[in-house]
């Protein structure tokens, strides 16, 4: 059974959290924010969750550079476009 991709999060308008700065449009890192606060942030209209196939995440696809558990697939004509072959 394969696992569902979940979604990506991206803020809507600036927003400060703590002392970070997020950008309109920007990625929220997986593990940022609590699943509560999330489900604030979505309640409030602060994030958007976006469908995997309308825009994925950086962080889930360069998992090994930015630590996420979570991982994203490229697809084999990004595989071919993006990587060097051996």
């Amino acid at each position: 059974m394969m696992k569902a991709i979940s979604p990506t999060l991206i803020f809507i308008h600036a927003r400060q959290i703590g002392d970070r700065l997020f950008r309109h449009a920007e990625e929220l890192a997986p593990g940022y924010l609590s699943e509560q606060d999330i489900a604030l942030a979505l309640d409030h209209g602060w994030l958007r969750e976006i469908h995997p196939s309308e825009r994925r995440s950086l962080y889930k696809i360069f998992h090994s550079f930015s630590g996420c558990t979570k991982r994203q697939p490229l697809d084999p004509g990004e595989t071919d476009q993006l990587t060097i072959s051996e």
